[in-house]
């Protein structure tokens, strides 16, 4: 079979451009560290990593979510402990003001006393985050929930978020199911026993009874927050796990085998160089320019 000069030379001209163009890949493989440089180098891993990408993205975004949460309950936890320890020393002063021993005097100072520990309670139901949302105001953390006398104006629904696929938790509820408000709780409970003993009465049994109403109801909520404090921590780690397990499967399928693409390298490279080499000299025969 004759083989044309044209023919010769266009076949061992594709051998070279082949081979340049391998040696190409695989040192911009070495250069960016990537095995897969487009979808066609790899068609089924690239859905692979289509699909990891997206369970990556998706479970980041799950994390940014629980970070945020446990932030803002921890905030509240904090908040609700402090609010716990005055709503005890409240009780405390209550008691005391039923002493049979307590005169005008006494009972003044304990009145006083009640009042700055009413305006520390309000303080940390009307407590702000680092974003300047309120912490207790439900859905509506842009408006403060309780006015001076009491009154709730905060949002009236809870707020979740969801931190993986199947779990949301609830990072704020309204502040009336925390601290109760102008019309019944732990707020108007302290309200009534300051008019108790502003009156120069004290506090009795019944205002004691509703102090431990209240005190219960803030129990409660601390308590479920606790629980989903609980559960964030709990998930944060599980997808903390589930981002490491996929960026590995990721890192197997993308990524370059350095020592094996150094070998392919200095493979390629001496077969180019035979390869020209050949070319060269059969261009130098007297033969190759007679052919036709």
């Amino acid at each position: 079979m004759r083989v044309s000069t044209a023919l010769f030379y266009q076949n061992n001209l594709n051998t070279l451009q082949n081979g340049m163009r391998d040696l190409a890949d695989t040192q911009q493989e070495i250069a960016t560290g990537r095995r897969i440089l487009k979808p066609s180098d790899d068609p089924v891993a690239t859905a692979q990593l289509m699909d990891l990408n997206e369970s990556i993205a998706r479970t980041e975004q799950f994390q940014r979510n629980a970070d945020q949460a446990n932030q803002k309950l921890s905030l509240k936890e904090s908040a609700l402990a402090g609010a716990e320890e005055i709503a005890f020393t409240i009780r405390d002063v209550a008691i005391q003001s039923n002493n049979g021993a307590q005169d005008d005097t006494s009972r003044q100072a304990l009145l006083e006393r009640m009042e700055n520990l009413r305006g520390n309670l309000m303080q940390l139901a009307n407590k702000e985050g680092p974003n300047g949302d309120y912490l207790f105001a439900g859905d509506a953390g842009d408006q403060q929930p309780f006015a001076a006398d009491g009154t709730y104006s905060g949002g009236t629904n809870a707020v979740d978020v969801r931190i993986s696929d199947e779990r949301r938790v609830t990072v704020a509820e309204p502040g009336s199911r925390v601290f109760g408000d102008d019309t019944g709780g732990l707020i108007k409970a302290v309200d009534d026993v300051i008019a108790d003993l502003a009156a120069g009465n004290p506090a009795g049994a019944a205002g004691v009874d509703a102090l431990d109403a209240g005190l219960d109801q803030l129990s409660e909520a601390r308590s479920r927050l606790g629980t989903r404090l609980e559960a964030v921590e709990e998930q944060q780690d599980y997808n903390a796990e589930q981002l490491t397990e996929s960026r590995i499967a990721r890192s197997k399928i993308e990524d370059t085998d350095l020592a094996q693409a150094i070998t392919d390298l200095t493979r390629q490279q001496t077969s180019l160089q035979a390869a020209q080499q050949s070319f060269v000299k059969i261009q130098g025969m007297s033969l190759f320019n007679y052919i036709s």
